[in-house]
């Protein structure tokens, strides 16, 4: 996570040259100051926009692996580590929300997020809350990148995936979220978020202002 920048996607209009962010969000467990916390809101002042974690029980951070042999305390020597925030219990989903977006604009979404070790057991889900859409959806392991047809049973317990939307479409309040559980027993994290406005919808954006000017 630590290597991770913010990039700058540049859009050429009418009316000259504007810039529009991809915002990332890095959860991990600096983030919780207080003990008993359902909730942590990270912003981001360019933009306006907020990403919000929240479960029904309490929120925990650490380091894990994906190592077969490393716990959420320890990660094993020279494996792949990871920062996260996770529910305090295990089949305890996780909500990550956007807001301060533009009503009905469009937006591509990564979220990195996996489970913490816990032995042998089943998958994670991941899904936009129900009344979200997107166009298309992939996932990104270390053996690669696929299409999903599907978001059901789509990160391995010991592994760390990154999911890609494009095409998501802000509601009227300004919102996205998605939910995170498990199909068996374990505890779903999130690692990481980017957002960024789609190219298309900032150039029409700009294209208005320009109309206006």
């Amino acid at each position: 996570n630590t290597n991770m920048r913010k990039t700058l996607i540049t859009l050429m209009a009418l009316a000259g040259v504007a810039t529009a962010d991809s915002v990332l969000f890095d959860f991990d467990a600096t983030d919780l100051t207080e003990t008993g916390l359902t909730s942590v809101t990270l912003s981001d002042l360019d933009s306006g926009i907020n990403a919000i974690i929240s479960t029904t029980g309490t929120l925990v951070g650490g380091d894990w692996s994906n190592a077969s042999t490393s716990n959420t305390a320890i990660p094993a020597v020279g494996s792949a580590e990871y920062d996260y925030i996770a529910s305090s219990g295990k089949n305890i989903p996780i909500t990550l929300t956007f807001n301060g977006l533009t009503a009905g604009s469009v937006y591509d979404i990564t979220i990195a997020t996996g489970v913490p070790f816990e032995q042998a057991g089943n998958w994670n889900t991941l899904s936009p809350v129900e009344g979200f859409t997107y166009t298309s959806a992939t996932k990104t392991t270390d053996s690669g990148t696929s299409t999903l047809t599907s978001l059901d049973k789509q990160v391995s317990v010991k592994e760390v995936a990154t999911f890609t939307f494009t095409g998501v479409t802000a509601n009227e309040s300004g919102e996205i979220a998605f939910k995170i559980a498990t199909t068996g027993a374990h505890t779903p994290s999130f690692n990481y978020a980017v957002i960024i406005p789609e190219p298309a919808t900032a150039t029409l954006s700009l294209l208005a202002l320009a109309g206006l000017a």
